[in-house]
């Protein structure tokens, strides 16, 4: 069962999309790890292990696994998530005017 996203990680899901500059790739996979951890879609224990030749997918499934090895649950990992938007907010700027970025989601 997926757990009960707050509000305020809600709100942080949003902010992310209006990042001023674009992530440093450190940040991307941190907010991803955080962010999958959190929605639990699916379990990092249902989810299929990408290609060694996927390497930004391969990237992306070692920090969310991670994540999971340090025993961050899915509600620490929201608090994990909100407090990394808010830091990038303040490290790239936040543009609520902007067109919304969905960062990562191209391949």
């Amino acid at each position: 069962m997926a757990p009960t996203l707050s509000a305020e990680f809600l709100k942080a899901k949003e902010d992310a999309k209006y990042l001023a500059k674009t992530p440093a790739p450190a940040d991307l996979l941190d907010m991803y790890a955080f962010y999958r951890q959190a929605v639990q879609e699916p379990p990092f224990e249902s989810a299929e292990k990408p290609s060694k030749f996927a390497l930004k997918d391969r990237a992306k499934y070692s920090a969310w696994e991670k994540v999971v090895k340090e025993g961050v649950t899915p509600e620490a990992a929201q608090t994990k998530y909100i407090d990394h938007v808010e830091g990038m907010k303040k490290t790239y700027g936040f543009d609520p005017s902007r067109e919304p970025v969905l960062w990562g989601a191209a391949a």
